[in-house]
């Protein structure tokens, strides 16, 4: 596993994009060196550029890649790239983000399809940070406040018998 979730390191799979802006889904690649390790994640100055062993997602067959640059939380303007993998993966034609993954998904829908989806995210989100504040799961109490919670620890033994036999 990584040292930092926005830096890779040999041994780290990332998504690797044939071109910028991108044209496909990712496809999964290796970091197998790192050959610029130096650089500021392609924010105000030259990218890191790391050496990939990428997979075709059809065949699974291995393509080397050298000198890929690694953006995190910026675009490159073309050229092959990689970042690290998100939560979700974003559609072919998408750039990693979910807003505009999420453009890209209505973008058949009508205007006020696209407003009865947006309030149902919007009623979800809500109903789920309400339960967090609630549910003393992560909510925002104050130092003199303490949430109700119970805490149960179990206790596994596993014993073995044998048969002796005189």
């Amino acid at each position: 596993m990584p040292r930092s979730l926005a830096r890779p390191q040999t041994g780290t799979m990332v998504w690797y994009y044939a071109a910028a802006p991108p044209a496909t889904a990712p496809i999964a690649a290796l970091v197998v060196q790192s050959v610029s390790g130096e650089g500021s994640q392609g924010v105000g100055g030259p990218a890191p550029t790391f050496n990939l062993a990428t997979f075709a997602p059809a065949t699974g067959v291995m393509t080397f890649a050298a000198a890929v640059p690694f953006y995190y939380g910026a675009r490159p303007a073309s050229g092959a790239w990689c970042t690290m993998m998100r939560v979700n993966e974003n559609l072919a034609g998408a750039w990693p983000t979910q807003q505009e993954a999420l453009e890209f998904a209505e973008h058949g829908l009508t205007a006020q399809q696209k407003q009865a989806a947006g309030e149902a995210r919007v009623a979800t989100a809500a109903a789920a940070a309400a339960q967090t504040q609630t549910n003393g799961n992560g909510g925002n109490l104050g130092a003199e406040e303490v949430a109700p919670h119970t805490v149960t620890r179990t206790t596994t033994r596993t014993t073995t018998r044998t048969a002796h036999r005189p």
